[in-house]
């Protein structure tokens, strides 16, 4: 097996741009609600280092939905399922589809008390609507080779995280053990979430999706291979 100064020096020479890591390139996956689910994975194709001290982005959403009344073009409040929340930083905390019309502007939200008011020009629609929550909710980012090691490299709860000033205080890599953020080709990264609520990436045949869900994580993509890398990152993560 390599050397860790061998590793060290290969990853230092090896040709590498710095790019971000979107949602759009991972594949994305409903959770199971109560239970630590993978909701975005991403398999690296070549060598992969999330970088260190740089901020991310992980903004998955609530999901909730409703039928709209039997009244066209009336006004309907609903109430949402979970605690929502302004969350700062998120363009759009709030993003409501109606079948058969599309994506609405609510008509308006009120945080203190969980509602949504929108009008469906139609009747009896579904109705479909991601907002950023406050409730706790783990937030784990995990790399796991092919043979299924995990090393989580960093968490977060995601109800805090909607909180806070995201511009102020973000999502940041922090790491503080040797190698922590190298993934080796063929591992994944994984986002995985336990939360009470329902996430979901699609709905109404895949014309409803969560615009305001943003994944964006820093990382140096490596152009080439490096010789031994899998089996000496594996050994530290099974070690840690």
């Amino acid at each position: 097996m390599a050397s860790a100064e061998q590793i060290r020096q290969a990853i230092a020479t090896v040709p590498r741009q710095k790019q971000k890591l979107s949602g759009g390139e991972m594949t994305l996956k409903p959770n199971s609600q109560g239970q630590e689910s993978v909701v975005a994975t991403f398999q690296a194709n070549r060598p992969i280092g999330l970088r260190d001290g740089v901020p991310y982005d992980a903004d998955i959403p609530a999901y909730d939905s409703f039928t709209s009344d039997g009244t066209g073009g009336d006004s309907e409040t609903k109430s949402l399922s979970h605690d929502l929340v302004d969350a700062q930083g998120v363009p759009n905390p709030v993003v409501v589809y109606i079948e058969g019309t599309g994506y609405v502007q609510p008509d308006s939200v009120d945080y203190a008390n969980d509602t949504v008011t929108f009008t469906d020009p139609n009747t009896n629609n579904p109705v479909h609507v991601w907002y950023m929550a406050g409730d706790q909710a783990r937030l784990v980012i995990r790399k796991t080779s092919p043979k299924g090691v995990p090393e989580d490299v960093d968490e977060d709860d995601m109800g805090l995280k909607n909180l806070r000033d995201q511009h102020k205080d973000p999502l940041r890599f922090d790491f503080d053990r040797p190698f922590e953020g190298i993934v080796p080709t063929d591992w994944s990264i994984d986002i995985r979430i336990d939360a009470p609520y329902p996430v979901s990436w699609s709905e109404a045949g895949g014309d409803a999706t969560p615009t305001n869900a943003r994944i964006s994580l820093p990382i140096f993509r490596a152009r080439d291979e490096i010789s031994g890398l899998g089996s000496f990152i594996g050994s530290l993560a099974g070690s840690r």
